[in-house]
């Protein structure tokens, strides 16, 4: 199952950059997802940090490390390092990058 989670993520990569040509930036989400009222304007904010630091591999919406402090915080973001899940936004050269080093599926 996880080789086939791998799979569509990177079919998904390639699919909505090839699908929407022009757009700089796609939001990947998984299809269960009960969003929050400010889910647009929380990437619509956040989008501008995708494009002023390179280091950003993406922006992301959902943490398993979510703290009740920051929760409540409509104005803290934090820097994580990890894997983005659930919801999230990258721009089209991170996407195309990771997808150039995407591992086989039988690996």
């Amino acid at each position: 199952p996880t080789n086939l989670i791998s799979s569509h993520f990177k079919s998904i990569l390639v699919e909505v950059f090839q699908r929407y040509p022009e757009a700089d930036k796609a939001i990947i989400l998984e299809d269960d997802l009960d969003l929050a009222p400010d889910f647009i304007p929380y990437f619509h904010q956040t989008a501008p940090l995708l494009t002023s630091d390179p280091k950003l591999l993406c922006v992301n919406a959902y943490s398993y490390n979510a703290f009740n402090h920051t929760a409540l915080d409509p104005t803290r973001l934090y820097r994580v390092h990890g894997l983005p899940s659930c919801g999230w936004m990258v721009r089209r050269h991170v996407a195309k990058e990771m997808v150039s080093k995407w591992a086989p599926v039988n690996k």
